[in-house]
């Protein structure tokens, strides 16, 4: 029966007997947890089971029973190291060598007596006792016994090979789990120097906590302090805000005249734009907001044609603000939504979606707004192959493609290629 061996929290070496279980243990290492203390992780390392808590490591290992906890502020080094037992292998050598050769048909008893001899040799008084043992017999018990002792030897070199972890204590304790060098042993080591790298934790004592009780006491008064100032800065507050609303809605009204002014000088240079647009084709609408190219956009959806938008912006949004609600709007984003969407990098699922309404509708008309972010998720090439792709399928109907761009945001070179393959509008 295994004896417990008592030490301290520190380096233990090991302990054949465990300690009780806890009452209301919800694993099976419960039991070998202090209170307040947590497991991080858990390792099978060689033939041990390493669990990691917030406070130490513990080794456990079934056969034979072994129970060693490690406090982090205690390990002194925890490394893997890998040292071969040359020696071993020598031995190994020698012992096999010696008890192949004695078991050769032959050499056996000639080996034995070549042994008799030398011993007589050197001390004369032992050849009449010798002379007394069959060399034949003898042979046969030591061939078996070098072999074990070879084997024994062969053991200890290979298992040299794997390599140890070893993890050194401040109590000259030193333990040694034979495992080679894995993913897991490194996460272990890393836990540990995480872990020992930390303050211990440091437990307020009955002064310390009443000083934080008056201090959050302190506080909690400088607190309702502010809140009593802040209530007497509200009357102010709240007035300053109805001015300001009054300013805003007077800047309201002036922007709306600026915007009647804009859209007045703007009439014109759209009823141009309409001049030279026809089915089939596909525009580049070079301008720094998309708001001509939706114009353009509404004017031939209220003409009858069938509308598809596809957007950088909430479809709400763009329903709203250009009175499409009967418009199919679909969302570029990365983000899954309630409102139709298509993910950006999905240059193919977009073309099936265009040649679908296209071959849907008699006659239709389609907005992408959002070429630079489409090249920014994809690249150049594959948009610049998505644009051509899909202004072939629009010249095949009676279709066209609106397109709009901020010209700043692409670069010069690659804007000269897309201008080559569609229609340009200077908007």
């Amino acid at each position: 029966m295994a004896k417990t061996k008592k030490t301290n929290e520190g380096g233990v070496p090991e302990m054949s007997g465990l300690v009780l279980k806890k009452e209301g243990a919800n694993s099976d290492y419960d039991k070998y947890l202090l209170k307040d203390e947590k497991p991080v992780s858990e390792y099978i390392i060689g033939m041990y089971r390493v669990i990691a808590t917030n406070s130490r490591i513990i080794c456990l290992r079934k056969f034979p029973k072994t129970f060693i906890p490690i406090r982090y502020k205690n390990v002194m080094n925890m490394e893997h190291y890998t040292h071969i037992d040359w020696r071993g292998l020598v031995y190994a050598v020698l012992f096999l060598g010696v008890s192949y050769y004695a078991s050769v048909p032959g050499y056996a008893a000639g080996f034995i007596l070549g042994v008799f001899g030398f011993i007589t040799s050197v001390i004369p008084e032992m050849s009449e006792s010798l002379s007394e043992i069959d060399a034949a017999s003898l042979a046969l018990v030591l061939i078996p016994v070098l072999a074990v002792f070879g084997l024994f030897y062969t053991f200890t070199f290979l298992k040299s090979l794997i390599g140890s972890l070893r993890i050194s204590t401040d109590t000259g304790h030193i333990v040694k789990i034979t495992t080679p060098f894995t993913s897991k042993v490194e996460e272990l080591i890393k836990t540990v120097e995480e872990y020992s790298k930390k303050p211990p934790e440091k437990k307020a004592s009955e002064g310390e906590t009443n000083a934080i009780r008056v201090e959050k006491e302190r506080l909690d008064a400088e607190l309702n302090r502010i809140k009593d100032v802040e209530e007497r800065l509200k009357f102010d507050q709240d007035a300053l805000n109805k001015r300001r609303m009054e300013l805003e809605k007077e800047e309201e009204g002036m922007e709306l005249l600026f915007e009647e002014e804009k859209k007045a000088k703007k009439k014109k240079s759209v009823e141009e734009l309409l001049k030279s647009i026809a089915s089939g084709y596909t525009y580049l609408i070079k301008e720094n907001n998309p708001d001509m190219t939706f114009k353009i956009f509404m004017h031939y959806i209220k003409k009858g044609y069938s509308g598809l938008c596809i957007t950088r912006t909430n479809p709400t949004r763009v329903k709203e603000k250009y009175n499409l609600m009967s418009t199919e709007v679909y969302w570029l984003t990365d983000t899954v939504t309630e409102e139709f969407s298509v993910a950006p990098n999905k240059l193919e699922e977009i073309s099936v979606i265009i040649l679908e309404f296209i071959s849907g509708n008699e006659k239709s008309i389609i907005l992408i707004d959002g070429l630079e972010y489409l090249i920014t998720k994809n690249d150049y090439r594959r948009t610049l192959h998505f644009v051509q792709h899909t202004r072939d399928n629009v010249s095949t109907k009676d279709s066209m493609l609106l397109v709009p761009i901020r010209p700043a945001a692409v670069e010069k070179k690659e804007l000269e290629i897309l201008e080559r393959e569609v229609e340009v509008i200077e908007a």
